[in-house]
């Protein structure tokens, strides 16, 4: 393994979060924003990169051990648990990635990148056959695993909720300043040193669509920077909609949908109008089933309003450039299809569904094919047993309902409802991690960021905010009673 730069940030980044064991939640969800950065690269791999965010796996756990959350990582893989179904999926994952390309050589034609000849030949119809990426998508999900039991464990501590709100917080900004110097390189034409952050053994190339480059931040590509904008952004919407402190959650999700618009891609385009309005649908259920509050509708037609207005103003004194944005958006999104690049992912996509029929069922293995949508891939390289556990575990992530508790007043609890409001919108992330994966996800790994919001979902779930009769066990799950009351406070940082 060969270090790089970014190693040694790293270590003083999980040096410093060691000092305080809940520091690492904020350090796990900003490293995910690196996605075109390594730590190291394993050269026997073909220089596969070890990303921060896989490096930061070890100080995870430690971090959970010194906050007294030890015994909370084995409970997170119980399978009354999400994390029990999780263990199960990466269990095949690993039996598959390791036997099903050997028992089905030659048996299915597969699409696939290998660092053997990536640099050379790009991505490749052969016959299945085993190969290095098998190995590395392997090792992705068992490291995606530890990742979730790490966040979990430390999730299902007291007081947390203010950690991953913060965590929340930084990432944005962190990204969005990544944002703002790739945009300040595009346009002015300089080397301004973004090729230190992203020095991954990846192909990061610049684009543009109609004279508009395409931002992707500290990614690869614009498409990966939007899937992984999509989850704070997703986040910060429904907790600006809940009330929680709605300065800084408003603008910085305003902020994150100009930074998923400047990526001008189809799949940030398309994502963002679903997941604002299945976070607005979503919000508006729980306001008339839950809660007494007035739902936060003044605001939203006053900015609907205001784009309108903005939009009018636009026409009659630009329309020039109204014309040139109407070209963009219908480029990107409507001919999308009909591109070489739609083409080509419609042909990813036709091919996974026929690995998933030539290996009768079971999958061609982990890593084998590439795909263009995480379903079709699922179904590709994991087959029906895998597609079925996956969505066991977020079926559990998004419809379990919380261990609060059912005293009278809790529901009424100002913690409490802090509570049920970052529980909803981790909740409704996890779904803003989903819809681009869906979209245009190629390779079976979902990337860290989605294991983190997932292990923070299942930590709250197990939580308990304002218990006043309860106490929590060690794994995180309600023991004894106890007359000491656990808080959850969200506090500005």
């Amino acid at each position: 393994m060969l270090p790089t730069w970014i190693f040694i940030v790293c270590v003083l980044a999980g040096r410093w979060a060691l000092k305080q064991p809940e520091r690492m939640l904020p350090v796990m969800v900003v490293s995910c924003g690196f996605g075109a950065s390594a730590a190291m690269e394993v050269v026997l791999l073909g220089s596969a990169p070890i990303s921060p965010a896989l490096f930061f796996v070890p100080f995870l756990w430690f971090a959970a051990w010194r906050a007294g959350q030890g015994p909370a990582i084995a409970g997170a893989v119980s399978l009354r648990e999400p994390g029990g179904w999780l263990l199960l999926y990466t269990a095949w994952l690993s039996f598959s990635a390791v036997f099903m390309p050997r028992l089905l050589e030659g048996e299915s034609l597969v699409y696939i990148t290998s660092r053997a000849t990536a640099a050379l030949t790009g991505v490749e119809l052969l016959p299945l056959a085993p190969n290095s990426t098998n190995l590395t998508q392997g090792a992705y999900a068992v490291l995606g695993l530890a990742i979730f039991m790490g966040i979990r464990a430390l999730s299902a501590k007291k007081d947390m909720g203010r950690w991953a709100l913060n965590a929340v917080f930084a990432a944005t900004t962190v990204n969005l300043i990544m944002v703002v110097w790739d945009a300040l390189q595009a346009f002015t034409g300089l080397d301004l040193g973004l090729s230190l952050v992203r020095n991954a053994n990846y192909a990061v190339v610049s684009q543009s669509v109609g004279g508009w480059p395409r931002l992707q931040g500290a990614f690869s590509e614009p498409a990966a920077m939007a899937g992984f904008t999509l989850a704070p952004y997703t986040i910060l919407l429904a907790l600006w909609l809940r009330g929680v402190q709605p300065a800084k959650t408003g603008l910085l999700a305003g902020l994150s949908a100009i930074a998923l618009v400047s990526t001008l891609s189809s799949t940030a385009l398309v994502s963002i109008v679903v997941v604002t309005v299945l976070v607005l649908l979503c919000h508006l259920w729980g306001q008339l089933n839950m809660e007494r509050r007035s739902p936060r509708f003044g605001v939203v037609t006053a900015v609907f309003l205001g784009l309108v207005s903005a939009a009018c103003v636009l026409v009659l004194w630009w329309p020039n450039w109204l014309q040139r944005i109407a070209d963009i958006s219908w480029t990107m999104v409507f001919e999308k299809a009909e591109s070489t690049s739609g083409q080509e992912r419609l042909q990813w996509a036709l091919g996974t569904w026929q690995n998933f029929l030539d290996s009768w069922g079971l999958g061609t293995g982990t890593g084998s094919a590439r795909g263009s949508s995480y379903p079709l891939v699922v179904l590709g390289n994991a087959g029906l047993p895998g597609l079925l556990l996956v969505m066991t575990f977020l079926g559990l992530c998004l419809f379990k309902p919380a261990r609060l508790a059912q005293e009278q007043g809790a529901m009424s609890d100002p913690d409490a409802s802090m509570h049920r409001h970052m529980l909803f919108a981790f909740r409704m992330g996890l779904v803003g991690r989903l819809i681009p994966l869906s979209l245009s996800g190629t390779m079976i790994d979902p990337g860290p960021m989605f294991y983190v919001i997932a292990g923070v979902v299942a930590g709250l779930l197990v939580s308990s905010p304002s218990v006043t009769r309860q106490e929590q066990r060690e794994d995180g799950t309600l023991g004894e009673v106890s007359d000491t009351p656990v808080h959850l406070t969200a506090h500005n940082t």
